[in-house]
């Protein structure tokens, strides 16, 4: 079976969103961390304002700090942005702004990007805002593939989005997504309040390689917490991960609620390090 080793393991910069970028890549590289997800999302990096020369400060400070951004993950929940929506121009504009993100994502050399295809009022039926969903999901996949960027589907709390939010909807996007280009992201905290399964040992199973990310958060059961501030099996969690040879990235994608976010990671790598790196002699 596989090992989970501590050089898969990511900060994310989200929990950093009261801080300057150039802040977050110092600490990141003092917590001890390599590599790290990037969320696009002010003060960071906002695609509203920036251009090719802004993009190459970026992709410039991000060379120099030695960290290895693993995906680009836009700003989806603050902003006003669904793929999925009724209204045409909001849905039009969404589409615009996720397709910039993932050109984005290829000219700072990142090869993952990660997203949802939205969520409908959940007082419409659930096959009109899916498909609007998918439909403007085949126009964003399209710019991937000719990007060379993977898209990233994460799985979200089912009171985020009505769409993708548990195992069988995750099946379902792989189906009627299908592309090279098209896997899946799973977030500990989102399939702790899932309505199917609950823990990952079945998302990789049954989607094998099309789970290229994971989040693994603490949580109780969600909240998106440093390790060791939840009630999450971090045991059980790295035992699924192992038992099914999970080679991919893993991003900490802890809640920038924390005023120090620095502490809240170097707990959960203290925490993390008390089992990696980590192998099971067994499938599960």
């Amino acid at each position: 079976m596989g090992t989970i080793n501590i050089q898969q393991i990511s900060s994310m910069n989200i929990t950093y969103s009261h801080f300057s970028f150039d802040y977050f890549l110092e600490s990141t590289a003092r917590a001890g961390f390599k590599s790290f997800e990037f969320w696009a999302g002010y003060p960071h990096f906002c695609n509203y304002d920036t251009n090719v020369s802004g993009l190459r400060k970026i992709r410039n400070k991000i060379e120099k700090s030695g960290l290895r951004p693993t995906c680009l993950t836009g700003e989806q929940a603050a902003y006003a942005v669904n793929m999925a929506a009724r209204d045409t121009e909001l849905r039009r504009a969404s589409i615009g702004y996720f397709q910039k993100l993932i050109s984005q994502a290829a000219e700072l050399g990142i090869p993952k990007y990660l997203m949802s295809i939205g969520w409908g009022c959940y007082d419409e039926p659930l096959e009109e805002s899916w498909k609007r969903g998918c439909d403007s999901g085949e126009q964003v996949l399209k710019t991937a593939e000719e990007a060379g960027v993977k898209i990233l589907w994460e799985v979200m709390p089912s009171y985020t989005t009505n769409h993708i939010n548990g195992l069988e909807s995750a099946k379902r996007i792989i189906r009627d997504l299908d592309s090279d280009y098209s896997a899946v992201c799973v977030d500990t905290c989102a399939i702790a309040v899932a309505k199917d399964e609950t823990t990952l040992a079945p998302y990789l199973r049954e989607l094998g390689d099309k789970v290229s990310h994971i989040h693994l958060i603490d949580g109780a059961p969600d909240g998106w917490l440093a390790w060791g501030d939840g009630t999450q099996n971090l045991e059980q969690h790295l035992r699924d991960l192992a038992g099914n040879n999970y080679a991919g990235d893993i991003t900490l994608e802890i809640s920038p609620s924390y005023e120090d976010p620095e502490d809240a990671y170097v707990r959960s790598l203290k925490k993390l390090n008390e089992y990696l790196p980590y192998s099971t002699g067994q499938e599960v």
